[in-house]
C-alpha cells in the first residue's frame, strides 16, 4: 500500500457517514492493533469503535498536514474536526505511525492533542459504546 492509497482509504473510512465493514476488511488486517488514548484496540474492537463514532458524530473531517512513508511504515500528522450528535464541535491534531503488511494496515500508534472541544470527547480516538 502506498501513501496515496492509504490516504484515500483512511480519509474515506473516517469521513463516511456509515461503517463499511467490507472496506475495513479490505484495508485492515484481522491482526490489526491500535494504541490510542492509553487504550489498546484489536480488529474487532476497532470495528466497534468505528460504529460508535458513526452513532456519536454528525460528521468527521480529516485533513492531512503531512504524510511520509518509509518501506512499510507510514507516518501522518493530520487534523480532525467534527460535530457530535448533541451539536458540540471539536478539533484535534493526530500524529500516528501505521505499519503495513500485504497491503493492509496491521498496526497504529497515535498521539492525539485536542485543540477545541469538551473534555468528555477526549476519547474519540478509542471510544467504544
Amino acid at each position: 500500500m502506498d501513501k496515496q492509497t492509504f490516504k484515500k482509504a483512511f480519509t474515506e473510512l473516517l469521513e463516511s457517514s456509515e461503517v463499511n465493514e467490507k472496506d475495513i476488511e479490505r484495508f485492515f488486517s484481522k491482526d490489526y492493533v491500535q494504541y490510542a488514548d492509553g487504550k489498546k484496540l484489536n480488529y474487532h474492537e476497532f470495528i466497534k469503535h468505528m460504529h460508535t463514532l458513526k452513532r456519536s458524530l454528525t460528521y468527521l473531517k480529516v485533513s492531512m498536514k503531512s504524510i511520509a512513508q518509509e518501506n512499510d511504515i507510514i507516518f501522518t500528522n493530520h487534523l480532525i474536526s467534527g460535530e457530535t450528535k448533541d451539536k458540540k464541535t471539536f478539533s484535534g491534531e493526530v500524529i500516528a505511525e501505521f505499519r503495513i503488511s500485504n497491503n493492509q494496515i496491521y498496526y497504529c500508534n497515535e498521539l492525539t492533542h485536542m485543540i477545541e472541544g469538551e473534555d468528555e470527547n477526549r476519547d474519540l480516538g478509542s471510544r467504544i459504546d
